[in-house]
């Protein structure tokens, strides 16, 4: 594949979205927890990051708290995440709903950032 048919593959998978395996935070071992995520390309990530942007550049913000940035990385990141597979708490499946995502990013730091760092990397939204 050459040209510009790499950045269409990435552009396309970004949209609909790519498994990743949650990894233990203190080993790298995967954990057979899944997230399909919505790459940075995706359309609903750049919708969402205008529609934060144009809200900053309306109000004029000038002393951004970064409770404020947190909270919205939270919400793109909930937006971007569109099912999962095996995500478990106290040994009980834990249902797909956004509520829910947004619990576990909010809860679970360590998640959310494994969660950026995926949706930053193109090369995750290549083609197998």
């Amino acid at each position: 594949m050459a040209g510009l048919d790499r950045f269409e593959e990435i552009q396309n998978t970004s949209d609909a979205g790519v498994w990743m395996e949650i990894e233990d935070p203190t080993n790298g071992e995967p954990l057979g927890m899944h997230l399909k995520l919505m790459g940075e390309d995706s359309e609903i990530y750049q919708k969402h990051l205008r529609k934060h942007r144009d809200k900053h550049l309306k109000k004029r913000t000038k002393n951004l708290k970064w409770d404020s940035f947190e909270a919205e990385r939270t919400e793109l990141l909930v937006a971007c995440t569109v099912e999962w597979k095996n995500i478990t708490y106290k040994g009980e499946q834990v249902e797909f709903t956004k509520e829910n995502v947004r619990w576990l990013y909010s809860t679970y730091r360590g998640i959310r950032d494994q969660v950026d760092e995926f949706i930053a990397d193109r090369a995750n939204f290549l083609g197998e």
